[in-house]
């Protein structure tokens, strides 16, 4: 049986990818106020202990006043625990009459805490295939919150037969934004370079009108182009910026063909 001992408070600043910690008990300390004028380093001392029958057994001694507790989530999908700092309120509950100790926080403390990450997971698990088991990180979609590392992830499972597994992570360290799937596809943000990556092997643009604008200059290298239109029109010159020595096709898929010869000289013949 669970049972609440009391109000404390985290005595050391906890550790990332830690579930245990170290936490002064008030009433070992004459409450809240002595606690924070030690800083958390506060020891309780006795002048003597005697046991049952009246025998001192010392005559002086200091105890801690810290108990080592673990983590509750509270029965949240948050699977990682807070970055508490020393200081923070906590409410601490012990398993039964046992040795075993847990807590979590009492409310949140904003003046306290720092570039806390966050990990929370939700079961991928089949109720009725997989009915008591566990789920772990591999089985289950995970989100990952970081201000230390500027990281902001999220990722899919594969775990429930999903044919792809998707990773978005945003790195605002680096100022990129990826999107990525395990078949090596992948979209790429870099706001430094302003630049935006596309590694697909098909992309497609569907729309009634697409309007393509570049203020400087528009590249395509490829060995062969189809247009698939009957009525091309240029409003602008077609110019090439070297002689190359193999030649690039550009059909147009209606009642007249153009060919690009980019030889030693460069030229556009349309064939009626």
């Amino acid at each position: 049986m669970m049972k609440s001992i009391g109000v404390g408070a985290i005595a050391y600043d906890t550790k990332p990818n830690e579930h245990m910690a170290e936490i002064v008990i008030y009433d070992l300390v004459n409450g809240e106020e002595e606690f924070q004028k030690e800083k958390g380093e506060a020891k309780v001392t006795v002048d003597s202990m005697k046991d049952t029958v009246g025998n001192v057994l010392f005559s002086s001694a200091e105890l801690s006043n810290t108990i080592t507790a673990r983590w509750s989530n509270g029965g949240s999908n948050r699977i990682s625990m807070p970055a508490f700092s020393q200081g923070e309120q906590v409410e601490v509950f012990q398993m039964g009459d046992t040795d075993r100790y847990y807590f979590k926080a009492f409310h949140l403390e904003k003046d306290l805490r720092r570039k806390e990450p966050a990990v929370f997971s939700f079961s991928n698990k089949d109720k009725e295939k997989n009915f008591g088991e566990s789920f772990e990180k591999d089985s289950s979609y995970t989100l990952t919150v970081d201000p230390e590392n500027k990281l902001i992830e999220l990722k899919t499972s594969i775990s429930d037969g999903e044919p792809v597994l998707y990773t978005i992570a945003l790195d605002t360290k680096a100022a990129t934004l990826t999107i990525e799937d395990d078949q090596k596809n992948k979209i790429h943000l870099d706001s430094l370079k302003k630049e935006l990556t596309f590694t697909v092997p098909n992309i497609k643009l569907i729309g009634e009108t697409l309007d393509i604008k570049a203020s400087k200059s528009i590249v395509i290298d490829s060995p062969d182009i189809t247009i698939g239109s009957g009525k091309v029109k240029m409003n602008s010159s077609v110019k090439f910026s070297k002689a190359c020595d193999h030649k690039a096709n550009v059909k147009f898929n209606g009642q007249s063909k153009t060919k690009i010869g980019l030889g030693k000289k460069p030229h556009i013949h349309v064939l009626e």
